[in-house]
C-alpha cells in the first residue's frame, strides 16, 4: 500500500488527478505485488476510481466520530460505498477513533456502513482485547448482542449495572 504521505504530496485537485502514480503502481507490479492507496484524503479513492489507477484495493479513515476524517462522516460512508475496489476501513486505533468510543460503538458502525466486500482493521494489545473484538463483531454482522463481560463504568452502583440502591 502506498503511504497517504507519499501519495496526498501527488494530488492535483484542480486535475482531479494523482500526479505520476502509474510510476510508483508499476515499480510494485514490477516487484510482484499488487499496489494499493493508503487514503487519509478521501479524493485519493475518488481520483484513483475516476482515473482507473492500477490498484486493487484501499485504505480509507472512517470512524463513528469523524476523528482525523478530512471530511463527514457520510460523504466517506458515499465514497466507501461507491468505491470500485475493496476498502479497508481504519485509523488510529482504528474504527474506535484513537480511543474515543468504545469498540461496541465502533466496530458496530462500520459492520453496518460498510459493503460486504470491504474491511474493517483493529489494532489490540492484548489477546482478551482480540476475543472481545471478534465476539462483537460475529455479534453485529449476525445482528446480536454480543457476549461480553461488564465494562468499567465511573459509576459503577447505578442500578442500571444490577447494583441495588441502599
Amino acid at each position: 500500500m502506498l503511504h497517504h504521505t507519499s501519495v496526498e504530496q501527488l494530488v492535483d485537485k484542480r486535475l482531479g488527478i494523482i500526479d505520476r502514480i502509474s510510476d510508483y503502481t508499476s515499480m510494485i507490479r514490477d516487484a510482484g505485488l499488487f499496489p494499493g492507496f493508503s487514503a487519509h484524503m478521501p479524493e485519493i479513492v475518488v481520483y484513483a476510481d475516476q482515473n482507473n489507477y492500477d490498484v486493487k484495493t484501499y485504505i480509507q479513515i472512517y470512524n463513528p466520530l469523524g476523528f482525523m476524517m478530512q471530511v463527514e462522516i457520510e460523504s466517506v460512508a458515499r465514497i466507501i460505498h461507491e468505491a470500485q475496489k475493496p476498502v479497508m476501513t481504519i485509523k488510529t486505533i482504528k474504527p474506535m477513533a484513537a480511543g474515543r468510543c468504545t469498540p461496541f460503538v465502533g466496530l458496530n458502525f462500520v459492520w453496518n456502513t460498510i459493503r460486504s466486500c470491504d474491511l474493517v482493521a483493529v489494532g489490540a494489545s492484548l489477546p482478551a482485547e482480540v476475543r472481545e473484538d471478534v465476539e462483537i463483531s460475529q455479534a453485529a454482522l449476525e445482528r446480536r448482542m454480543p457476549a461480553i463481560g461488564q465494562r468499567a463504568s465511573p459509576n459503577m452502583q447505578q442500578a442500571a449495572f444490577g447494583a441495588r440502591h441502599q
